[in-house]
């Protein structure tokens, strides 16, 4: 619907306030609308107001100036949401009810990245397991299976596995229709398949650092896994692929999956929203503060598929009942999901199935993916 909306806009000058609005109507002005407008700093709203004459012609174009006063902070991102609304009720329709609507970038800003820890942390080897300890906090790595296994603070568990390397996912209708599920297969497992290398350094008294290495394809490819752990607890994952030889298919996929207990129930996002977005289905999906519940991400497709991923993510939280939580930061945009259900839940296999979605059961785990990039749905040739 967004993108078909008849009233559309567009920026002008943007450091002013000047934005551009087209009524595309062939037949109708624009009187029974409003402009409603908001400022948002960092995904929180700071400013808002109301235009309430835009009467514009059919088919002409009209400049508009937001008045709006904000000055605006260093590091700080900000955003200006327009809204066309309606004025009185019309057929189908009450007043208030959005008809149109934008959103425009007026400063970009850098995420704000943890300070740099000043505690002193230390780690241990004991056979094929790497204990890293800090004040407060505890990390386990296996050495043989290439993964963090178990990360505690003040003696709870914040994790049940993972951040694990995941090039998958559960195949959409368009994926089957063009084949991907079978040509991209190859990826599906390739990282438990790999051999896996590691190194362990103590860079500062406040840093560890956990490598591992893999070999994927018989040496086609090198998957390096970066753990930075600091004396704040904080982890900091680094994945590196880097392809060296030989002929392999696309993927879905390129980031890290998580298991998190059953307490998170809750989860907090500054990215696009509120819906699920992806890289060719996004543009109704605008930036912003999002606050929802973990069982509220999947979305009931009449056959289980791949859903629920949040683009263009600078931060999100996955918070438990009690209000602690754990939370995923990165430099640049990512994309995050957070499921009750395992990626092979909704995978199909090879086939595809005709199972539908009141015949599988939530888990009680939390599954997350965290990911610096996912295809798109397709569909242009997938029919």
């Amino acid at each position: 619907a967004h993108i078909h909306q008849d009233v559309k806009f567009y920026k002008n000058d943007l450091a002013n306030g000047i934005i551009d609005l087209k009524n595309w109507y062939f037949f109708r002005n624009l009187s029974n609308y409003t402009l409603n407008w908001e400022v948002l700093a960092n995904g929180e709203v700071v400013e808002s107001g109301t235009i309430d004459n835009i009467v514009t012609a059919p088919q002409a174009k009209k400049t508009i100036q937001i008045p709006f006063k904000t000055a605006f902070k260093k590091d700080v991102e900000y955003f200006l949401n327009v809204a066309a609304v309606l004025k009185t009720d019309e057929p189908l329709l009450k007043a208030g009810y959005r008809v149109a609507y934008e959103q425009f970038q007026l400063q970009q800003a850098n995420v704000a990245i943890p300070e740099k820890a000043t505690k002193s942390l230390t780690f241990k080897t004991k056979g094929d397991i790497v204990s890293v300890n800090g004040r407060d906090f505890n990390l386990t790595f296996n050495q043989k299976e290439g993964a963090l296994t178990t990360y505690n603070f003040k003696n709870k568990s914040v994790l049940e596995s993972g951040p694990k390397v995941n090039f998958w996912r559960a195949p959409v209708d368009n994926d089957y229709g063009a084949g991907t599920q079978k040509r991209y297969k190859e990826w599906k497992d390739v990282v438990n398949a790999a051999k896996v290398t590691n190194a362990v350094k103590q860079l500062s008294k406040s840093e560890v650092q956990i490598t591992f290495t893999r070999d994927l394809f018989g040496g086609d490819a090198k998957l390096i896994e970066t753990f930075l752990v600091d004396g704040n607890g904080v982890v900091k994952v680094t994945n590196e692929l880097k392809a060296l030889k030989g002929k392999h298919s696309d993927f879905y996929k390129f980031g890290n999956k998580l298991v998190l207990p059953e307490a998170y129930k809750n989860i907090t996002y500054y990215g696009k929203g509120p819906f699920e977005a992806y890289a060719d289905r996004q543009h109704a999906a605008k930036m912003g503060l999002f606050k929802q519940t973990v069982a509220g991400q999947y979305f009931p497709y009449i056959r289980p598929q791949e859903t629920g991923n949040k683009l263009d993510v600078r931060w999100v939280s996955l918070i438990k009942e009690d209000g602690s939580g754990i939370k995923f930061l990165s430099e640049k945009p990512f994309s995050v999901s957070a499921l009750n259900y395992r990626e092979d839940d909704l995978h199909s296999g090879d086939e595809k199935g005709q199972h539908h979605v009141g015949e599988i059961d939530p888990r009680k785990e939390v599954f997350v993916n965290i990911d610096g990039f996912q295809q798109g749905l397709g569909s242009i040739n997938s029919w």
